[in-house]
Parts: structure tokens; sequence; C-alpha cells
């Protein structure tokens, strides 16, 4: 057979090794040699150990930093672990957003929501309100006002402002405008 000529011979499909009857290339339907085929599948979880061993190895930090972060990841282990007696409990955010979420369309959707925050204690989020932020102008038209007593450049617009103080009222403006922003 010449060096082109590959058709008969296997290679291991994990590193490309020629399987030979020490490598277990000696049975036929074995398609890794013997070191791929006790190596862990390369999966998700096991890429990120390996690169969290990377990072370790590969650092310059010291062996009290390492420890401090042992312990530091150590207390916030044990916090995720404390049972979930709230409903306002922030690890529960997420799972409370997608719930609100799941009921979009629904035409109960308020009432069901009502129900939650009425059976499970704590603050569980009203998503049925919303808060805004933001200004109201309320625009009152005025002439022929009279200011008494000789007013400072500076002080007549309180001047003004006193003399009709009490026709100001809402819902007596002559415009009204109200600039808004959703949080």
């Amino acid at each position: 057979m010449s060096n082109t000529d590959t058709s008969n011979v296997n290679h291991c499909k994990g590193c490309a090794v020629l399987l030979t009857d020490e490598n277990w290339g000696w049975q036929i339907f074995v398609d890794e040699c013997n070191r791929c085929d006790k190596r862990l599948p390369l999966d998700d979880e096991l890429l990120e150990i390996a690169s969290v061993a990377n990072k370790l190895f590969s650092g310059l930090e010291t062996v009290e930093a390492l420890r401090h972060d042992k312990a530091t990841l150590h207390v916030r282990l044990q916090e995720l672990k404390r049972p979930i007696e709230d409903g306002g409990d922030p690890r529960l955010a997420h799972i409370w957003s997608t719930l609100w979420d799941a009921l979009d369309g629904d035409v109960e959707r308020d009432e069901t929501w009502g129900l939650f925050i009425n059976a499970i204690a704590g603050d569980v989020p009203d998503y049925r309100t919303k808060t805004y932020s933001g200004t109201i102008t309320l625009t009152f038209y005025f002439s022929d006002i009279e200011v008494s007593g000789d007013v400072d450049k500076y002080e007549i617009e309180s001047a003004i402002l006193e003399e009709i103080r009490g026709d100001l009222q809402y819902g007596y403006e002559d415009e009204c405008e109200v600039d808004y922003e959703e949080e």
C-alpha cells in the first residue's frame, strides 16, 4: 500500500493517531484509541472547569487571595442555600417576572396576580401597577393683574403669584401638559 492510499487504515476519531494492535486498533468496531476511549466526553461543564483551572494556574494570584476568594464563595453558597421564606426574596425576582410574562394575553391576568399577592407571604412584586416619574405643567393665563406697591424687577413673579394664588386650582387651568418616563 502506498503512502497516499489510506483506505484500509483506521485512525482514532479523537486524536487521529493510527489505530494499531497496541492501542486497540485490532478491534474492527473500535474507532478510538485506548487513550481517547478513557477520556471524559467534552461537554460544557467540563470545559468550564478546565477554563477555571487554567485561570487559576496561569494567574499571578497569591495563596492568600485564593483563600479569600474561597471564603467569599463559601459565604455566598451558604446564602444561596438559605431557604426561601418570603415572596420578596431577590432570588425569586426572575421567576416572578417570567410568571407575569407567561400570563400575558390572559383576560384575568390582574385577578390571577392578585391571588398570588394575597396567598404568598412577603413582598411579591405587583406588576399590575407601573411607576412613572415626570412633570405636570399647568398653564394659567392671566391679564390685568394689579400689584400693589413698588415691586423690584426680581420680585414681580412672587407678587403676581401672591395676587392670584387662590385662583390657581387644578381643574381650572387653561392648558395641561404631562411629560413622563416609565421606571
